[in-house]
């Protein structure tokens, strides 16, 4: 099924250096998602993909200012900046979901039908630790992270950061990584 939010995303890799193997394409489904697909054979060894290092958002592109914190709080940080202001991974951001099926999305409701199940205690555990780090990272947010990597502060972007917010990008980074 044609895709053009995931071939815009090709096309944004490819311009900063993917390598795809020529038979290999994106595909999408409203089950599954998006996939990559072999439309041939593909001999064993044959490398699909080169993706280079400065396509991937990472910790590392997180400010100066949360750099003693964890990887995992740095990245959250890269992410919530850049879709604050979207510059230079806009594309892929754009293809990340607004909502994630995990408990931390359910309602009191939904989270009712899980007592018992060893789900409430992972729950528990991961609000806990989305609100140590909310508490963190909302000292460097309101006084330094609007800097930006040039140095310079960017206008609208001093709002606090909601839990709403570190939900979702914490939600991408456990997602994500392994």
């Amino acid at each position: 099924m044609p895709d053009a939010t995931a071939d815009a995303l090709v096309a944004w890799a490819t311009a900063g250096g993917l390598r795809m193997h020529s038979s290999l394409e994106v595909t999408s489904g409203a089950i599954r998602g998006r996939a990559l697909l072999a439309t041939e054979p593909i001999p064993k060894g044959t490398e699909l993909l080169r993706v280079p290092y400065d396509l991937l958002l990472t910790s590392r592109d997180a400010p100066v200012a949360f750099d003693d914190l964890g990887q995992t709080n740095r990245l959250a940080a890269a992410l919530l900046m850049e879709r604050r202001q979207p510059a230079r991974w806009a594309t892929p951001l754009a293809l990340l979901p607004e909502r994630f099926d995990t408990p931390l999305y359910y309602t009191p409701e939904q989270l009712a039908w899980l007592q018992g199940s060893s789900l409430v205690a992972w729950n528990h555990g991961r609000e806990q630790a989305m609100l140590r780090s909310l508490s963190s990272l909302q000292d460097r947010w309101t006084t330094r992270a609007p800097v930006q990597s040039n140095g310079a502060v960017a206008e609208g972007d001093a709002r606090a950061l909601g839990i709403d917010e570190l939900r979702w990008a914490l939600s991408v980074a456990w997602s994500r990584v392994s």
